[in-house]
């Protein structure tokens, strides 16, 4: 597969597309040619995804006549995902009072009656969009409160979008895929054929707090969520988490954070890839970024494919160009081949 070239890399390619417009989170590298390249290539009746996030490569999979099965830890993110591969499946949101909090008193009235009219996971995806919109958080480039309140009305937009996800969901032809609430550090199916992913970049994202509104809704405690995810941040970290040693050494006030955090990032990888080793029979692909932490270069992506090396699989690194929100940092594909 040739390196992309002209966009950049790591921005969201799905937010305007049908289905994944339901509601789309960072899905790292995984572009419409990495994604077609992949099943084009790749011959399997069911692709298997990891870290599922919002569905990207679920919607994909099942588009093409492939099953699907995703994993997540995440709460939100199995929903989200769930709002497009299994949409039947039943939710019921649990308002945390904290939400009050994000949201002018008005809205946060009509959401909280909009939100007792919700029972399937699409309901809830779509739900979950409406009440991003008019909350007083911004994602971009990070979370943080925004000055004045969202205008418009929830509910109308909730109807709006909601007929549009269902004409969406057409394109499906009624196939449906699966997505398990799930570590995959210490889950994987007995057998895999193909899997396609995007997993957590290190020290990249914050996942909790870029679903910290959705895990409220869903009356998850965030810091409860983050205790159940792989570590991809500082924030992560913590102190009974299980690390390995690395010959890195990262500088600064913070280097000690980063010293924890890389030590519990690489084991808790190495445990996934273990696992996966086992089980794939044909390909496994996942999008892989670089890292500098406290001045010390970190080839994430070429740590991880020794990993799958040391396991008994093949594994080789196609560079996929800059990565367009960080300067300087590029993207790769991680290739694993079974050797079996």
């Amino acid at each position: 597969m040739a390196a992309s070239s002209g966009r950049g890399v790591s921005g969201n390619y799905w937010a305007d597309r049908p289905i994944h417009r339901i509601l789309v989170y960072t899905e790292h590298g995984l572009t419409p040619e990495v994604v077609e390249a992949f099943f084009r290539e790749v011959e399997c009746e069911t692709v298997y995804d990891p870290f599922a996030g919002s569905g990207t490569v679920g919607v994909e999979a099942l588009l093409r006549g492939r099953g699907f099965v995703g994993v997540d830890a995440s709460p939100a993110a199995v929903v989200v995902a769930a709002a497009k591969v299994s949409p039947e499946a039943g939710v019921s949101l649990r308002p945390d009072p904290r939400l009050a909090n994000y949201y002018s008193e008005e809205t946060y009235e009509r959401l909280l009656r909009l939100s007792r009219r919700v029972h399937t996971a699409l309901e809830a995806g779509v739900f979950f969009n409406v009440a991003r919109r008019f909350s007083k958080f911004e994602y971009s480039p990070a979370p943080r409160f925004r000055r004045g309140d969202p205008q418009g009305d929830p509910e109308e937009h909730f109807r709006a979008l909601l007929e549009t996800a269902r004409r969406d969901l057409r394109l499906l032809g009624g196939r449906r895929g699966d997505v398990l609430l799930g570590d995959s550090t210490w889950f994987m199916p007995r057998r895999v054929c193909g899997v396609l992913t995007s997993p957590p970049f290190a020290n990249n994202v914050d996942y909790v707090r870029h679903t910290h509104i959705e895990l409220l809704w869903l009356g998850v405690d965030p810091s409860r969520a983050r205790d159940l995810q792989l570590p991809a941040c500082e924030a992560a970290a913590r102190s009974w988490r299980q690390h390995m040693p690395l010959n890195l050494e990262p500088g600064g006030r913070r280097a000690r954070g980063y010293q924890r955090f890389l030590g519990q990032y690489f084991y808790y990888m190495r445990q996934h890839i273990r696992l996966l080793a086992q089980a794939l029979e044909a390909e496994a692909w996942y999008t892989i970024g670089d890292s500098v932490l406290g001045g010390v270069y970190v080839p994430v992506h070429e740590i991880l494919a020794r990993f799958g090396e040391e396991e008994g699989l093949g594994a080789s690194l196609v560079n996929l160009g800059e990565r367009r929100m960080r300067r300087g940092r590029r993207l790769f594909l991680l290739r694993f081949r079974s050797r079996r």
